[in-house]
């Protein structure tokens, strides 16, 4: 059993940090790509400062109150058809971002264990149910992805802000 299931298992509270890109998009000066949102935040070294903080004010709560905690990288958008769109097109997007959490998190003092996750979310808008994958289409579109961030020093993968159950259930 891994850490992370042993934390599953025993632990009575866990803490997460909340949306991650809501946060962020209320920061000034703060540029979503168009395709992969804030996966590209890491290539700007304002955005990458701004992720970093938003990060921190999650773990210096955790470090505070002793918890245990989960983060994750900005990966929720980072498929290989969006990055193909996207001008970040031929960079290891997924592996960036999974390497710039396991750097941040590192350099965070803390002596409560913090466990790293890779997002996937949907293909499509996650508030237009009808826009959703059909459970064999969701299975072969987010392989790729599933398969990249398995590849990782990830200790979870979680889906976040799905449209519909035949979406999520081929992701799982």
């Amino acid at each position: 059993m891994t850490e992370f299931e042993k934390l599953l298992h025993t632990a009575s509270r866990v803490l997460a940090g909340g949306s991650l890109y809501e946060r962020l998009r209320r920061y000034e000066g703060i540029n979503f790509d168009p395709h992969i949102a804030h996966a590209a935040l890491i290539y700007d070294a304002y955005s990458a400062q701004v992720l970093t903080q938003v990060h921190h004010d999650y773990l210096k709560i955790g470090r505070q109150f002793r918890l245990p905690m989960i983060a994750a990288a900005a990966t929720w958008r980072a498929t290989p058809e969006r990055i193909a769109r996207s001008s970040y097109a031929g960079r290891d997007v997924i592996a960036d971002n999974v390497r710039f959490m396991r750097r941040m998190l590192t350099a965070f003092s803390a002596d409560v264990p913090i466990f790293l996750g890779g997002s996937i979310g949907c293909r499509g808008d996650a508030y237009k149910p009808q826009e959703a994958l059909s459970t064999e289409q969701a299975v072969s579109y987010h392989m790729e992805q599933v398969a990249q961030l398995a590849a990782t020093s990830i200790d979870y993968i979680f889906a976040a802000t799905l449209p519909a159950l035949s979406e999520a259930a081929g992701l799982a």
